[in-house]
Formats: C-alpha cells, sequence, structure tokens
C-alpha cells in the first residue's frame, strides 16, 4: 500500500511541474507581483526571463482587477533597451525606441553609456576609475535634470 501511495504522489508532483511549465520546451519566464496592502488587489505584474534579469512585460491592473495596460520590452544584442511598446486596454499602442552609445578611455574601459529614446528622453551614464583601473563611482544623469550617484 505504502508503494501505491508513494506513486500516486509521484504522478501528481509530475502533472504539477509538467503544468507549471517545468518541461516546456519554450522559455520560461518569472512573474512577480505588487499587491495594495488594502485591498490585495494586484497593482503591477512583471514578468522576466526565466533567470529573472530580463524585463519582459508589465502588465497594469485597474481596481476591477482587469488588466488597463500592457507594456513589452525589446532588448538589443548587446542586452541594452532597445524598444518599448505601451499598449492600453482599448486603445493604441506607443511605441518608444531607444539609442545606445558606448564611450571607453584608451584603456578600453567603458566611462559613458548615452541613450536617448525617440521620445526625447534621455539617460546619461559615467563611470570613474581609480589609479589602479578599479571602479570608483557612478553617475546617472536623466533628462539634465535628477542625478543619482553612487561611490564604490
Amino acid at each position: 500500500m505504502k508503494n501505491v501511495i508513494s506513486a500516486a504522489l509521484l504522478a501528481a508532483a509530475v502533472l504539477v511541474a509538467s503544468g507549471c511549465g517545468l518541461f516546456a520546451e519554450e522559455e520560461e519566464t518569472k512573474s512577480f507581483v505588487i499587491i495594495d496592502q488594502d485591498t490585495n488587489d494586484v497593482l503591477n505584474e512583471y514578468k522576466y526571463s526565466s533567470d529573472g534579469k530580463t524585463l519582459l512585460k508589465t502588465l497594469s491592473y485597474d481596481s476591477d482587477q482587469k488588466v488597463s495596460k500592457t507594456v513589452t520590452y525589446e532588448y538589443d544584442d548587446a542586452g541594452y533597451l532597445a524598444r518599448t511598446v505601451s499598449t492600453p486596454t482599448g486603445g493604441s499602442e506607443t511605441a518608444v525606441t531607444w539609442y545606445t552609445e558606448e564611450v571607453y578611455d584608451d584603456n578600453d574601459r567603458l566611462i559613458q553609456i548615452s541613450r536617448s529614446a525617440s521620445d526625447g528622453t534621455e539617460l546619461n551614464t559615467y563611470f570613474g576609475y581609480d589609479e589602479d583601473g578599479e571602479l570608483r563611482g557612478v553617475v546617472e544623469q536623466h533628462d539634465d535634470e535628477s542625478v543619482f550617484m553612487k561611490d564604490y
């Protein structure tokens, strides 16, 4: 009897695992949600690649728990964001294309990433190094206004 129960549990586990896509041929995704603490309503859902490093899609929900907007993200060969497509439910999509330029110094160290978007948004990231070539700081500047600095 014990072997029959173990076999049944194993079969159930395989069914659950296959239903979760563990044996799927296509790339799996990971989803994370933001939930309103007071209402337990889902506000946003974020779908990432299976390694959890690449954002693929964002879903925003309205008060009726229906998707109100979907944003998909596309990346270039270097892994930089290349295009976003925002589609409100029942509305027309808006696409923004991103252009990225990397700047290197004479020692082949990345010193700047300049990003501009078709909607006029600009983001510049600067990298500073010490005498030994170790990264010492990063400065991000968004649209010539907000600045974020990180020292190492």
